[in-house]
C-alpha cells in the first residue's frame, strides 16, 4: 500500500469526495499502525483487516461508483 498509495493517490487526495477521503485516512492509519506503536488504530491491524477492510473497500466502490452515476445523469 505504501508505494501504491504515495505515488498514485496521496497527491490527489483533494480530488476525492470526502467521505472517501476519510476512509483513506483510515485505511493509512491502520497501514502505519502495523510499524509504529505510537500510532492509535482504532482496531489491531489483524482484526481491522478480517473484519473491516472489504467492508471499507466496498464503501470506497459505492460512492465512486454513485458520483459516477451522479455525474452522468
Amino acid at each position: 500500500m505504501k508505494i501504491y498509495y504515495f505515488k498514485n493517490i496521496k497527491p490527489n487526495i483533494l480530488y476525492y469526495q470526502p467521505e472517501i477521503r476519510e476512509l483513506l485516512k483510515l485505511m493509512e492509519t491502520e497501514y502505519h499502525s502495523i510499524r509504529d506503536p505510537d500510532i492509535y488504530a482504532i482496531k489491531p491491524f489483524d482484526k481491522f483487516f478480517s473484519e473491516d477492510f472489504l467492508d471499507t473497500l466496498l464503501k470506497m466502490e459505492q460512492l465512486i461508483e454513485k458520483k459516477i452515476d451522479d455525474l452522468l445523469n
